[in-house]
């Protein structure tokens, strides 16, 4: 039988993985490559944050503005701290508070500057975000913030990972719980290919992938 709710499907890839997709953030022993990691608002298609001049400073093709590569280095620390904090009112059952915390970290970044999306911290986010709406029932919404997380699995472990797999399986059921047919649809396919890739075709997940297909085509 087809879970129409948050079942044991979606469980077993989310809470199974208690930081999400991404694990746990570490502060002190991440590196830091600002050219990889900003993204001047005005323009989403490229970055145009120069590399650091003599003084460490970082530049803005765009918009002629400056940071220092300690005010970066400040703002990434404060999104990974705000990461972690969500991580833990989500373990005690306080989506909400996590979900805005994040919306509130959003805000509070420089204007002008924001993570490219496939940086690890903006896909950790999105599935943060994700987990969020999700425990809260809102799956369309939870839907919209993991469609966003997946460029950043696909940059940090392949499009045809298992975590990747794992990804789309999720996105695969918020839209089955949504209703959302067609988009549940466009995707089931390509959860079922990839989980068949690492777990072989008669796997449990790739079963209730088909009843949920089945369940939508017939």
């Amino acid at each position: 039988m087809v879970a129409r709710t948050l079942g044991e499907f979606i469980c077993k890839h989310w809470t199974g993985q208690s930081k999400g997709t991404f694990g746990q953030t570490d502060i002190k022993n991440q590196q830091t490559d600002f050219q990889s990691v900003l993204l001047h608002i005005s323009n989403p298609t490229e970055s145009p944050v120069n590399q650091p001049s003599s003084g460490g400073d970082h530049s803005c093709a765009l918009c002629g503005g400056s940071w220092s590569g300690g005010e970066l280095s400040e703002m990434l620390r404060d999104i990974r701290r705000d990461l972690d904090a969500a991580g833990h009112l989500l373990e005690k059952d306080k989506p909400s508070e996590a979900a805005a915390l994040l919306e509130r970290s959003r805000t509070r970044r420089r204007v002008g500057v924001t993570l490219t999306p496939t940086h690890e911290l903006c896909g950790h986010t999105e599935d943060t975000l994700a987990r969020a709406h999700a425990a809260k029932g809102d799956w369309s919404r939870a839907a919209g913030h993991l469609e966003r997380s997946a460029a950043a699995v696909a940059a940090r472990f392949g499009a045809d990972s298992v975590e990747m797999a794992r990804q789309v399986a999720k996105l695969a059921q918020l839209h089955f719980n949504a209703g959302s047919r067609e988009a549940a649809l466009s995707v089931i396919p390509e959860a079922r290919r990839l989980l068949s890739l690492h777990c072989g075709a008669l796997c449990p997940e790739v079963q209730e992938l088909q009843a949920m297909e089945d369940c939508l085509r017939y």
